[in-house]
């Protein structure tokens, strides 16, 4: 593979990685539910909460000439710049890359083509609590984080919508046949110096020598592992490999993807990503699934209220 071509796949994982972690260190994410049992259409709410917790300010702005698309939570609250309302509701109701281009429809012309500035912060007194909340596996069924974005769409947009089942291609993280390959980690390790925190715990350290790139994760989770890493090469993975402890182990990055045995099994599944990092090394490999999910329709919507 042509070395630029490798730098710069590489450099788009690391920035996918630190967002989620930056997204980890404030909030949550869940995936979305449908009722099994009937497979009906669900009148959406926001997620439940151990106590209903709210955006204390909210400034919400026609978008800054020139302003460059960004969103992300933040230990006080949550920032959005040239985002429209469509893209609020995918990041209230869809854990990241989660979702497909069709998961959030009827939406008027103007909640997906005019962009807004939104700047949520919480009260003082609910800081400590939030991000005592906002730790966890990335998975859980406690999305603070994600309740708080459907309590402001619901409070200032009047955000009226309604779940329906569905189902989108994805891939499942599993043992490979050979066996792992992976040890677990010592208990209270400390955090190696430069590294970023991993969903569910743990920590994950980036190193890159021109085409020898790897990452070196320690204590992490085979979850966490999945919502920081799997997910930010911006395909929808989930983990089943049934593994709960926590590993030190070293992701290696591959300049060519032709042997499966070195690759995430996952080559020509569209993502250059997912083929040139080497799974199989630490006894995983990804399989081709169908993923139970769900699409969310726009009710009602109304410009934003005012500050």
């Amino acid at each position: 593979m042509n070395r630029g071509r490798l730098v710069c796949m590489f450099g788009r994982m690391l920035s996918s990685i630190a967002f989620a972690s930056l997204l980890v260190a404030a909030a949550a994410h869940s995936q979305v539910k449908h009722d099994p049992a009937s497979g009906a259409v669900v009148t959406a709410k926001p997620s439940a909460a151990k106590s209903q917790m709210k955006f204390d300010v909210v400034s919400i702005r026609p978008a800054r000439p020139g302003e460059s698309w960004h969103f992300g939570f933040r230990p006080d609250g949550f920032s959005a710049g040239a985002t429209s309302v469509q893209s609020l509701v995918y990041m209230a109701y869809f854990t990241v890359n989660m979702s497909d281009d069709n998961a959030v429809s009827g939406a008027p012309d103007w909640a997906r083509n005019d962009f807004w500035d939104v700047e949520a912060k919480l009260a003082p007194e609910d800081v400590a609590e939030y991000q005592k909340r906002s730790t966890g596996s990335g998975d859980g069924p406690d999305s603070v984080g994600r309740q708080l974005l459907q309590s402001m769409l619901a409070d200032r947009f009047h955000l009226i919508v309604h779940r329906v089942p569905a189902q989108m291609d994805g891939y499942a993280l599993v043992a490979a046949k050979g066996g792992l390959k992976m040890k677990e980690a010592a208990a209270d390790g400390p955090r190696p110096p430069g590294s970023l925190p991993m969903p569910g715990g743990g920590f994950m350290t980036p190193r890159s020598r021109g085409e020898d790139s790897h990452f070196q994760f320690y204590a992490a989770t085979m979850s966490g592992f999945v919502t920081a890493v799997l997910r930010g090469a911006g395909v929808p993975v989930v983990d089943r490999t049934g593994l709960s402890g926590k590993y030190d182990f070293t992701l290696n990055w591959i300049s060519s993807g032709a042997d499966d045995q070195r690759t995430s099994g996952a080559a020509g599944n569209g993502s250059d990503i997912l083929s040139h990092i080497d799974l199989g090394a630490l006894g995983l490999r990804l399989e081709r699934i169908r993923l139970p999910t769900e699409h969310i329709v726009i009710d009602h919507v109304d410009w934003p209220t005012e500050n």
